[in-house]
């Protein structure tokens, strides 16, 4: 009986140090969900970019997009056109 004790304790103390248990809406006490061990923080830190530079890359993304669509799609036609090639050659052999 003491394992399934053990179990529900060590359930417990996990449950009770998750982040979302932890105060961080309280005093604006977020920071310390992002600190290491050590004491230094971890929070993160995202790149900033002007409308031009989101533009471009937007655009980037989507010829990047467009170019991986049409090899697929040329991939699905040939593996198509094989699979009716090799129908229609099963079908002269049996006759």
């Amino acid at each position: 009986m003491s394992h399934i004790q053990d179990m529900n304790n060590r359930i417990r103390q996990n449950r009770e140090q998750r982040p979302s248990n932890r105060a961080k809406f309280k005093e604006n006490n977020r920071a310390a969900i992002h600190t290491k061990v050590d004491g230094k923080e971890t929070q993160p830190s995202f790149k900033t970019a002007d409308a031009q530079e989101l533009e471009s890359i937007k655009s980037s993304i989507r010829e990047k997009a467009k170019i991986e669509n049409r090899k697929i799609k040329a991939f699905y036609y040939f593996l198509v056109a094989f699979a009716v090639a090799a129908a229609i050659g099963f079908i002269v052999l049996m006759n």
